[in-house]
C-alpha cells in the first residue's frame, strides 16, 4: 500500500517503480511486476538492477528469451546475471563460460546469482558451494535469499534451511 501511494505521488521516479516491481516480484506477482520494471527502465534505461530484476521476472513468466535480450548488452558481459539468463535457456556452456570469465577477472563475484545459475543447471552441490560462500562473505544479495523465487527449487533442502537460519530473519 505504501509503495503504491508513493508511485502515485512520484510517478516519474525510476527508483520508486523499481521498488514497486520488487514488492510484486518477491510476492510472486510477476504479471504485475513486469510493467513496473518496464516503466522504471523507460525512466532510466541505465539502471542495471532494474534490468536484472525484469530479466528475473521474465524467467519466472517462462519467457527466458526476453530475459536474455535484456542482459545481452556490453555492461553485462560477463556477469553473473548473464550467466543465469543463459542457464534459464538451457545454454549450459554459455553459462559456465561466463562464470569462468568472471573468475578470470578476479573481481568480486556475486555468489548468490552464481548459486542460482548452478541450481538452474541442476548442479546443487556447486550451487550450495557458491551460496555458502555468499553467506560467509556477507554478500548484499544474500539477505534476499529467504524470499527470492529463484531459490524455490532448493527451498526444501536442509542445506538451504540451515543457511537461511543464519540470517536470523523472523518468519
Amino acid at each position: 500500500e505504501l509503495i503504491e501511494r508513493t508511485a502515485v505521488t512520484d510517478p516519474l521516479s525510476s527508483g520508486v517503480h523499481t521498488e514497486y516491481g520488487n514488492v510484486l516480484y518477491f510476492s510472486r506477482k510477476y504479471q504485475e511486476a513486469g510493467p513496473r520494471y518496464q516503466r522504471a527502465l523507460e525512466l532510466n534505461s541505465a539502471n542495471r538492477l532494474t534490468r536484472y530484476m525484469l530479466s528475473l521476472t521474465y524467467q519466472e513468466l517462462g519467457v527466458p528469451e526476453q530475459a536474455l535480450a535484456l542482459l545481452d548488452r556490453p555492461e553485462f558481459h560477463p556477469s553473473a546475471e548473464l550467466a543465469l539468463a543463459y542457464a534459464s535457456l538451457g545454454r549450459r556452456t554459455d553459462a559456465l563460460s561466463t562464470i569462468a570469465a568472471l573468475e578470470r577477472q578476479r573481481a568480486a563475484l556475486d555468489g548468490v546469482t552464481i548459486a542460482a545459475t548452478y541450481f538452474t543447471l541442476e548442479d546443487k552441490e556447486t550451487g550450495f558451494h557458491w551460496l555458502t560462500r555468499a553467506f560467509d562473505e556477507r554478500q548484499l544479495r544474500a539477505r534476499f535469499v529467504k524470499v527470492c523465487p529463484i531459490f524455490d527449487s532448493v527451498r526444501s533442502d536442509p542445506r538451504f534451511t540451515a543457511l537461511v537460519d543464519t540470517l536470523k530473519i523472523p518468519a
